[in-house]
C-alpha cells in the first residue's frame, strides 16, 4: 500500500462548521487528522512513512490501536469468540507536538455555542462589578470546572447528562436571582456586598463550576479519546478560557458604560431578570 486516501463528508452540507478529529494508528505510530468542509479528503503516504519509521503494517485490524484489545468471551468457554475490550482513558505524557491545536478552537466554539455557559458568565460579570471580585469569581469557576472536566473525561466521575444539564440551568437561575437581590439591596445599602456575602458567592460559584465542568467534558467524551488525554484537555480548556475572556471583554465594558447612565440600574434589573427567565426556561425544557 503506497497511499491511503480518506474522504469524510458527513454533516458538512447541513453543518459547514463541523469538524471531525481523527487519529490513525499505523505501525505503532499515530497520525492526527482533522476533516473540515474545506478539506474533506486527506491522504496518508503509507509507504513513505513506513520507510521513514523502518516498520511494517500490523496484520491484525486492531493491533496498532491502543484503544481496543481483543478478549475472549468468558460466557462461552467451549466456543471462544474474540470480542473488543475498550481501554480505560489515561492522561499519558504531555506531547504538544502530538496534540491537534484544533482543540483550542473547539473549546472556544463550545463556550460560545453553549448558550447556557454564556449566560452564566454574563451573570458572573454582573454579579461582581468590581475587577478584584470578578477575578475571584472567575478564578473559582475556572479551577472548579477544570477539575471536574478532567475527572469526567477520564471516566473517574460519571454523571448522567439528564442530571447535569438541568443543574447547569439551575445555576443560571440562581445567578440571575442573586443579581436581582444584590441590585435591590444596593439601592439602600451601597453598591458593595459585605465580606461574608463575597466569600459565600465565591464558594457557590466554585460549586457551580464543578457542575459546568462535567458539561464541558461531554464534548471530549463523545470524541472517544482514550490515550494521551493531557494535551487534549489542556488545549480544550485553554479554548474554553479564551472564550470566557472574550465574553467578559464584551460584557464588562458594556456594564461599566450603562452603570453611568441614569437608566443604568433599570437596565441591569432587566438583564438580570432576562437571565433568570431564560435559565428557568432551560431548566423546564431539560427536566
Amino acid at each position: 500500500m503506497r497511499e491511503l486516501s480518506i474522504r469524510y463528508s458527513l454533516f458538512f452540507e447541513k453543518w459547514p462548521d463541523h469538524e471531525n478529529f481523527v487519529r490513525v494508528f499505523m505501525a505503532g505510530q499515530r497520525q492526527r487528522m482533522r476533516f473540515t468542509a474545506e478539506q474533506p479528503t486527506l491522504s496518508i503516504p503509507v509507504a513513505d512513512l513506513l520507510r521513514q519509521w523502518g516498520s511494517s503494517l500490523a496484520s491484525g485490524f486492531f493491533d496498532s490501536d491502543p484503544n481496543h484489545r481483543f478478549s475472549l468471551d468468558a460466557q462461552a468457554p467451549d466456543n471462544p469468540v474474540p470480542g473488543i475490550q475498550e481501554v480505560q482513558p489515561s492522561l499519558g505524557r504531555l506531547q504538544l507536538s502530538q496534540v491537534d491545536p484544533g482543540f483550542v478552537s473547539l473549546g472556544v466554539k463550545h463556550i460560545f455555542a453553549g448558550f447556557d455557559h454564556v449566560l452564566f458568565i454574563v451573570g458572573l460579570v454582573m454579579l461582581a462589578r468590581r475587577g478584584r471580585e470578578l477575578l475571584a469569581l472567575v478564578t473559582a469557576f475556572t479551577v472548579a470546572h477544570a477539575v471536574t472536566m478532567a475527572l469526567s473525561t477520564l471516566g473517574i466521575l460519571r454523571l448522567d447528562p439528564n442530571w447535569t444539564e438541568p443543574m447547569i440551568a439551575l445555576t443560571i437561575v440562581y445567578i440571575g436571582v442573586e443579581n436581582l437581590l444584590a441590585l435591590y439591596r444596593a439601592r439602600d445599602a451601597g453598591t458593595h456586598p459585605r465580606r461574608s456575602a463575597h466569600w459565600r458567592r465565591i464558594g457557590l460559584v466554585f460549586v457551580f463550576g464543578l457542575i459546568h465542568g462535567v458539561g464541558f467534558s461531554y464534548v471530549l467524551r463523545e470524541m472517544g479519546l482514550r490515550e494521551d488525554l493531557l494535551g487534549a484537555l489542556l488545549y480544550f480548556n485553554a479554548g474554553v478560557e479564551l472564550g470566557q475572556i472574550g465574553i467578559i471583554a464584551v460584557t464588562l465594558p458594556a456594564l461599566l458604560l450603562w452603570d453611568r447612565a441614569r437608566w443604568g440600574r433599570h437596565f441591569s434589573v432587566a438583564v438580570s431578570a432576562a437571565v433568570t427567565l431564560i435559565g428557568a426556561a432551560l431548566l423546564v425544557t431539560r427536566l
